[in-house]
């Protein structure tokens, strides 16, 4: 009687699991490096500093600020001045510009937008000239309450 056991793996059993592995990484590997979502929050994130940023310059230089929200970016904008006066009607054509002189804009992530377009206008006093209004980017919602308040949901 022969007692002794060898104790393994078949070459076939190896390649099986092998084959297998192989499948299932090709299956789920590309969900582990997708990052939609958190370009997503860092886009919402980034529209709703700007949004302060511009409702910021609106009350420091008196000056109503436009930003343009579109699925491909945004952009601010203010009315040109003459002198030290604000321009109460025209082309919103003088762009804002943040500390480091960059126009205060930007492109959406691919993959990532933001709907409905709209359009805020922050008075002079902080407050949206429409009133509350929100922009959805991605699964978030970036708000703006009747009296200026930005937050991302």
């Amino acid at each position: 009687m022969n007692t002794s056991r060898q104790a393994g793996f078949t070459l076939i059993e190896l390649i099986t699991c092998m084959v297998i592995m192989g499948i299932l990484a090709a299956a789920i590997g590309p969900r582990f490096v997708e990052n939609r979502t958190v370009q997503a929050r860092g886009f919402a994130d980034d529209l709703a500093n700007s949004l302060r940023y511009a409702q910021r310059i609106a009350i420091a230089s008196g000056c109503q600020v436009r930003v343009g929200i579109t699925a491909a970016g945004y952009s601010s904008f203010q009315r040109a001045a003459a002198g030290n006066t604000c321009s109460a009607a025209g082309a919103w054509n003088q762009a804002v510009l943040r500390i480091d002189g960059t126009a205060l804009a930007a492109t959406s992530p691919a993959g990532v937008n933001a709907n409905p377009n709209r359009t805020i206008v922050f008075q002079t006093n902080g407050w949206p000239l429409s009133g509350a209004t929100s922009v959805n980017v991605g699964t978030y919602i970036v708000a703006v309450d009747g009296i200026g308040r930005v937050s991302v949901q």
